[in-house]
């Protein structure tokens, strides 16, 4: 099946990963005051067993000073040419939608500063169950690699949403350069997708 071109439908926003500092406070002018900080692998909900992926991970947490923000963000960068790389983006609001939303896996795209300035073709909307549920995803050509972009939302699940009443989950991942993703092998890396349990929301 052949890959669509389009340019990125919006511009959602885009949370701290590559500029995150311990305590350190958020400036974005859209985006409510809060504090982001490292976490641990152990310490985050993200669980994501993908075998080309080499590199030990990337965790930041963010949290909003009025108690209505929470997210996580993961990130995996390639080592060697061998290695993919994948982004994970959990974003939750107690009251009302995310701050970040994408309502399809095409619209995430630009979220991602390893992806972003780059012209993607995209395949066609696909979903698939995985432990979470019904996720949306999407094949996309993008310079050399071959990646998957996906995107599962939900609202009033609290096993998943851990207290909040909204959240969406979205990503890529990305096969080492070169190397072909066919619609099985992009299927099989949203089924591994899935959150641990996180300490309740206040």
């Amino acid at each position: 099946m052949g890959f669509k071109r389009l340019a990125p439908i919006y511009r959602i926003l885009a949370f701290g990963l590559v500029i995150a500092v311990i305590g350190c406070s958020t400036s974005d002018p859209l985006r409510p005051e809060g504090r982001i900080i490292p976490i641990s692998a152990s310490e985050s909900r993200f669980d994501f067993p993908v075998s080309t992926l080499a590199s030990a991970g990337r965790f930041n947490l963010y949290a909003s000073d009025n108690g209505e923000y929470l997210e996580e963000t993961a990130q995996w960068t390639g080592r060697t040419f061998k290695d993919g790389e994948a982004g994970l983006l959990l974003s939750e609001a107690k009251a009302g939608p995310p701050l970040a939303d994408p309502t399809d896996p095409a619209a995430s795209f630009d979220l991602w500063p390893m992806l972003r300035g780059k012209t993607p073709a995209f395949g066609d909307v696909r979903q698939t169950q995985n432990a979470l549920g019904k996720a949306d995803w999407q094949r996309a050509a993008i310079g050399t690699a071959a990646c998957v972009l996906f995107v599962q939302r939900w609202a009033g699940n609290a096993s998943i949403t851990n207290g909040s009443r909204y959240a969406t989950l979205s990503g890529y991942y990305c096969n080492p350069p070169g190397e072909t993703l066919s619609a099985e092998a992009a299927e099989q890396v949203i089924k591994a997708l899935d959150l641990r349990a996180g300490p309740k929301r206040q």
